[in-house]
C-alpha cells in the first residue's frame, strides 16, 4: 500500500522535488532490510507481534495528522518495513504448512486473490482521497493495519515460537533400508555324457 500510494502524501505536502529520490530509495530499501531482520523478529510470540502491531499503527497515525513532509517520509519508510517483515512471515508460515508438490500453486493463488482484493481497496482509497484528501483515506491503511494485526496475533497463539530463519527441530530420522537377501544361485545343468561310439561290425 505504501509503494502505490505513499507518494501522494508528498504531493499533498508539496514536498520539494528533490526529496523524491532520497524517499523512493528509503522505501525500496525496506525490502532488503526486512529481509535481514525477520529472522531476528519472532513474529511467533504475542508480545512480539503487540510490538509491531504498535508501531505500525503509530506510523499509520503520523500519516494522518502530520504535515511535516520529514515525519510522514519517515513514517511510511518505518510502516514498508515493517509490513515487509510481515509479509515474509506469512509467506514462510504459509509454505511450511503446505506441501511441497503444491507449494508453487498455493503461492499463485494466495498472490493472485490478494490483488483481487486490493483492487475494491485501491479504487475506494482513490475516491476517499480525491473527496476528502489523502489524510482522510489514511485511515484505512490504519483500518488494515488493525486488520493485520489482530489475525498475526491470532496466528501467534496458535503456532509455536518460532521465528523464520532460526533452526528447527530435526525430523526423525528415516531407518535405513534393509537389503533384500541374495539368493543362492542357480547351479548350472551338467551336461549328460556322451555315449561312446559302437564300432562296426566287420564282416568275415
Amino acid at each position: 500500500m505504501i509503494f502505490e500510494f505513499g507518494p501522494l502524501w508528498l504531493v499533498a505536502l508539496a514536498a520539494p522535488a528533490v526529496l523524491f529520490g532520497p524517499y523512493w530509495a528509503s522505501l525500496v530499501s525496506t525490502g532488503g532490510l526486512g529481509g535481514l531482520l525477520v529472522g531476528k523478529i519472532r513474529l511467533t510470540e504475542p508480545k512480539s507481534v503487540l510490538v509491531v502491531v504498535a508501531l505500525m499503527l503509530a506510523a499509520s497515525v503520523v500519516l494522518n495528522t502530520s504535515g511535516w513532509v520529514v515525519a510522514v517520509i519517515g513514517a511510511q519508510v518505518i510502516l514498508a518495513l515493517l509490513i515487509g517483515i510481515v509479509g515474509i512471515h506469512v509467506g514462510a508460515v504459509l509454505h511450511d504448512a503446505v506441501p511441497s508438490a503444491i507449494r508453487a500453486g498455493v503461492a499463485s493463488g494466495t498472490g493472485t486473490i490478494s490483488w483481487i482484493g486490493f483492487l475494491p481497496f485501491a479504487l475506494t482509497f482513490g475516491w476517499v482521497t480525491k473527496e476528502y484528501g489523502v489524510h482522510a483515506s489514511g485511515w484505512m491503511i490504519t483500518a488494515a493495519t488493525v486488520t493485520v494485526g489482530g489475525l498475526l496475533l491470532r496466528m501467534s497463539l496458535r503456532q509455536p515460537a518460532v521465528a523464520v530463519g532460526a533452526e528447527r527441530p530435526a525430523p526423525a530420522p528415516i531407518p535405513a533400508a534393509v537389503p533384500a537377501p541374495i539368493p543362492a544361485p542357480i547351479p548350472v545343468a551338467v551336461p549328460a555324457p556322451v555315449p561312446a561310439p559302437i564300432p562296426a561290425a566287420v564282416p568275415c
